[in-house]
């Protein structure tokens, strides 16, 4: 997913570019300094509220998709084992397949490990 920033941490980003090509040609005041520091803090904050609101977003789709599917499976729309339409059809299948069998499986004796004795 490709971030998209708004348009005042854009500046604050610009705005510290052009400060801190400043620094480096030592020719920034004392005052730029503060400033830089300030956009520093401010670029910061931004970041995280911006993190914030796309976690937002994110839990609120999320929330969305899980009722939808809530619905769907109390209406049987959707393949699921209580009750969907798949799981009735898979245990159908079972079934007829049980039922189609000529041959009883034939049991083996379990070997008792060496040693081994009921009490």
């Amino acid at each position: 997913m490709e971030k998209t920033f708004s348009t005042r941490l854009q500046y604050l980003m610009l705005h510290e570019v052009h400060l801190s090509h400043t620094l480096k040609q030592e020719r920034i005041s004392h005052s730029e300094k503060v400033e830089l520091e300030r956009i520093k803090y401010l670029k910061k904050v931004e970041l995280v509220k911006e993190e914030a609101k796309r976690q937002i977003r994110f839990n609120n789709v999320l929330e969305r998709k899980v009722k939808e599917l809530k619905e769907e499976i109390k209406e049987g729309g959707r393949d699921s084992i209580d009750g969907g339409i798949k799981g009735k059809r898979v245990i159908s299948m079972f079934t007829a397949i049980k039922e189609e069998q000529v041959e009883d499986p034939v049991e083996e004796p379990i070997e008792e490990p060496p040693g081994y004795s009921e009490i």
